[in-house]
């Protein structure tokens, strides 16, 4: 058994420039010339063995890459195989199991921003795992608002972009010699009479075996299949019972690729095959080349192509080529680098996809070839032109789709951009009945026209060379004769097919109104007239403005190419002087009191009252001015008032001589601190 990895693309979506149609293509980054040295106890256990590489890349001779690969073995966590046996009590009668143990071979290639861990897993009962996991950096964009639909945010302002990576393995499996075949077990139920009980009706399963004779018949279509089992076998080779000898692929990892429309995914045409299976050839070494990332819209190796010559695929050497991958949302967890948990493609097992069995409404190429059937049959150069385009890959399929909506929509039976409807993913299925009866009665009109009872009827009209101008008009009378005595002509004056196309009937009402008079549709096309007329002195005005001349434009680029650069180096320097002067004082710590601070609050109090005694006596001053002033003055000069005056001021003085000591005494205070300055001591910095 040969097995290894072609090529692992991955496709990334998104709105910026980069991303919108990024696709890195591994093989063109050479990926045993990316699997650098591992790291004991990291990338490998500290046990395993490592076993060194040389490549020959970069250079006239080869280059060794030390450590590139380990081998170990590993323990899975779960036996391989037990049984316990217990009597009717509960009691213990025996118990047997076998350890899984395995052997893995690693390697890890790192392309540009992904690492890709491959791992070879062999089994003791004989089974062979192959197995991928995918970490490394993720790849970014700005959160702008038209990124959002392409990924969620994984960081400030930055966007993790959705990918699909894809993984394509070529597998040569020779059970006992190289004529080998391919066959498939498929699971059905049945409901039969009970043999023991007649009356009763028993469901069993089954399984069917199917041998798969061509190459496009081993196609492994993933949306119309039934529960199924993979073989590749030898069929002169069984064991002592009779049992042919052969290996089961198994599949947990079959993907769809999402971007097989995109023109950069041509170089990567075996991503549509999940499985397929192909007879071994010299020339078909790989499904790609070193040149897909260069130009992946017309790749050097197209494997589509190898299996246009359909080879058979009995008792022949054959390979097995299989799809993996898995689709990536990105998400904050995954910064700075994705985990392997979630990203693991393990190539062990095949999916479980009912069967739909209306022809008509289920979607495939069996759809595909009834519409091309059927088209055909309306005109025998639509047959032409899609006989030659027999699917067996889903871009030749949607080849075919596109010309098939084409003649379609030229008939009137769809809307041009109806390709859910011709693929068969309608959702609703009276559009799908809607679209088939009108096709069915044009196609039934047309092969009426081929009854030997009708065969005049096929081109009347026609003028030829062949019969007299009398001949002619005799056989277009017969025609009219005919056509208005048969049960036909009902259908002309009725007819099913809607002559006016599907999204022009949209837009007309349920209710047709009558049809206009000549008059109003006269006015009316005057109007349209002037508005053309209006329309086109605007466009003829917008025409004779004078154009720039380039010299004007030339120093208008350059001084607003100045300006730019002024107010580039206004930003620069505004910049500079936020980081340099306002963000330290930004970043300073809060102001603290000194313990002078309730002392100062004190005098504050003092000096406020004093101030306010101060205010006291001068309106004492301003009475006594005025009293003095007064024709009264002499009764109040009188001696009890000087009296009362001179113990007013006395008791102002005193309370102002309080306060100045106390104020001589904060001072005091201030100067046995280690500070001098009372401002200073009242804020700490």
């Amino acid at each position: 058994m040969r097995s290894g990895c072609r090529k692992p693309p991955v496709f990334y979506s998104g709105h910026s420039p980069e991303v919108s149609s990024m696709a890195l293509y591994a093989s063109s980054w050479l990926i045993g010339a990316s699997s650098f040295e591992l790291v004991p106890g990291v990338d490998c256990p500290a046990t395993a063995a490592f076993i060194d590489t040389y490549h020959f890349v970069d250079g006239d001779s080869p280059r060794r890459y030390r450590n590139s690969i380990c081998a170990f073995e590993l323990n899975m966590g779960l036996p391989l195989r037990r049984h316990y046996t217990y009597d009717t009590d509960g009691g213990f009668r025996y118990y047997g199991g076998t350890t899984a143990n395995c052997l893995v071979l690693r390697t890890i290639a790192a392309i540009w921003n992904k690492d890709y861990i491959f791992d070879y897993i062999f089994y003791l009962d004989g089974s062979l795992e192959i197995k991928v996991a995918t970490t490394g950096y993720l790849q970014t964009t700005f959160a702008l608002p038209r990124e959002r639909p392409f990924g969620y945010h994984v960081h400030n302002e930055v966007i993790g972009n959705i990918h699909q990576d894809l993984f394509h393995f070529k597998i040569d499996v020779d059970v006992g010699g190289s004529a080998n075949r391919y066959e498939k077990l498929t699971f059905h139920e049945k409901a039969e009479p009970n043999f023991w009980f007649p009356s009763i009706n028993t469901t069993k399963m089954y399984y069917r075996e199917t041998l798969v004779e061509t190459e496009r018949e081993s196609i492994w279509d993933l949306e119309h299949s039934h529960l199924q089992h993979h073989i590749i076998l030898n069929h002169k080779l069984a064991n002592r019972y009779k049992t042919r000898r052969g290996y089961r692929i198994f599949h947990l990892s079959p993907t769809s690729f999402v971007l097989k429309n995109s023109s950069v995914g041509q170089a990567a045409g075996w991503a549509s095959y999940p499985l397929v299976i192909t007879k071994y050839k010299d020339i078909e070494d790989a499904s790609s080349s070193i040149y897909a990332q260069g130009d992946p819209w017309d790749p050097v190796i197209d494997f589509r192509m190898y299996l246009e010559d359909n080879n058979t695929i009995v008792d022949e050497d054959l390979v097995i080529w299989a799809t993996l991958g898995s689709t990536a949302v990105p998400h904050a967890e995954d910064v700075p680098s994705p985990t392997t948990t979630a990203l693991a493609c393990p190539y062990v097992e095949d999916a479980d996809e009912a069967w739909v069995t209306e022809l008509v409404f289920t979607p495939g190429e069996p759809r595909i070839r009834l519409l091309q059937w059927l088209l055909s049959k309306f005109d025998t150069k639509a047959g032409e032109l899609l006989d030659t385009q027999h699917s067996f890959a889903e871009t030749k399929m949607d080849s075919r789709i596109q010309k098939i909506l084409y003649i379609t929509s030229s008939l009137g039976l769809c809307r041009y951009n109806d390709v859910d409807l011709i693929r068969g993913m309608e959702s609703a299925s009276g559009r799908q009945a809607a679209f088939f009866n009108r096709l069915l009665d044009i196609v039934t009109i047309c092969d009426m026209a081929e009854d030997p009872k009708t065969k005049h009827m096929i081109t009347p009209g026609t003028v030829s060379s062949s019969r007299s101008l009398e001949e002619q008009l005799n056989a277009d009378t017969r025609f009219i004769d005919t056509l208005a005595s048969s049960h036909l002509s009902e259908c002309m004056v009725t007819p099913t097919i809607d002559l006016i196309p599907p999204d022009l009937q949209r837009l007309m009402p349920v209710d047709s109104p009558q049809p206009p008079s000549f008059e109003s549709l006269l006015v009316t096309c005057r109007k349209v007239e002037e508005s053309i007329k209006r329309q086109l002195d605007v466009l003829v005005k917008l025409h004779e403005r004078p154009a720039y001349e380039s010299g004007q434009m030339q120093l208008a680029g350059r001084t607003l190419s100045i300006v730019l650069h002024e107010l580039g180096q206004l930003t620069l320097s505004f910049t500079l002087s936020c980081e340099t002067h306002l963000r330290p004082w930004c970043n300073r710590p809060q102001p603290q009191l000194s313990h002078l601070g309730p002392t100062l609050k004190r005098v504050h109090g003092l000096q406020q009252k004093f101030f306010q005694l101060l205010m006291s006596l001068h309106q004492i001053r301003q009475t006594c001015t005025s009293l003095s002033q007064d024709d009264i003055s002499k009764d109040i000069k009188s001696s009890r008032y000087t009296e009362l005056f001179e113990e007013a001021s006395q008791a102002a003085a005193k309370t102002f001589q309080k306060c100045v000591e106390v104020l001589e005494v904060s001072v005091q205070r201030q100067n046995q601190s280690p500070s001098t300055s009372l401002c200073s001591s009242f804020v700490k910095s």
